[in-house]
């Protein structure tokens, strides 16, 4: 992500703490509640990854920390994440990325991305 997402400080959504970036990595992490934001990009970067899958929200949406647009409930290998569509990044709590780095590396996770495209998306590629 580049321009003034990179500049500016941004509110963690679960805590309220300023979230700041990982130098030279596309993730933000809150020094607080130790909840990180990362980029898709930096998630497609995991050997094995293939995606994730909407799921139906079970509680209140989480406020993307870039743009305060409402976040999409996801999940990958059952482990419940937050995705904002508009800024393509995913907030995972303390020791959740963690999580989904082992669980994909454990299981070789074959999920469609295109799922996740076709419901945030719809089948002409405009956001809905």
């Amino acid at each position: 992500m580049t321009g003034p997402y990179r500049e500016s400080s941004s509110p963690c959504p679960r805590c309220g703490t300023a979230i700041a970036p990982v130098k030279g990595r596309s993730k933000w992490r809150c020094p607080s509640c130790v909840g990180t934001l990362v980029e898709e990009a930096e998630l497609s970067l995991i050997r094995g990854w293939t995606g994730f899958v909407v799921r139906a929200p079970t509680d209140t949406p989480l406020e993307c920390p870039l743009c305060a647009d409402d976040m999409a409930s996801v999940t990958v290998v059952d482990i419940a994440l937050d995705y904002c569509a508009r800024d393509r990044v995913v907030w995972c709590d303390s020791g959740e990325l963690g999580r989904v780095r082992t669980a994909i590396a454990k299981d070789a996770l074959v999920v469609d991305p295109r799922s996740l495209v076709a419901i945030l998306f719809g089948s002409d590629g405009d956001a809905t």
